[in-house]
């Protein structure tokens, strides 16, 4: 007997949507690192990634580890050598 395994729709991802999540998160981190530029010239990664997660959870954008590991990255490049 030949048994079909379902695949759980969950599993895939659409590639778009990440696309526009790094794009939305990369946006929103500039223009907060910006912002923070105003009251001090090299503000702290942590600080950057306080506002930005801040920011998400008050726009309402998905949470999680796929999001927590874009903002790790988007806060690196934004900041190199901050080592985030």
């Amino acid at each position: 007997m030949h048994v079909r395994h379902r695949r759980d729709r969950s599993q895939y991802f659409d590639p778009v949507s990440v696309g526009s999540l790094i794009v939305a998160i990369a946006s929103l981190a500039w223009t907060i690192h910006l912002d923070l530029r105003r009251k001090t010239p090299k503000p702290s990664p942590e600080v950057l990634v306080r506002h930005l997660r801040a920011e998400l959870r008050e726009r309402g954008q998905a949470s999680g580890q796929a999001t927590e590991r874009i903002v790790g990255i988007v806060v690196t490049e934004i900041n190199p050598g901050s080592g985030q």
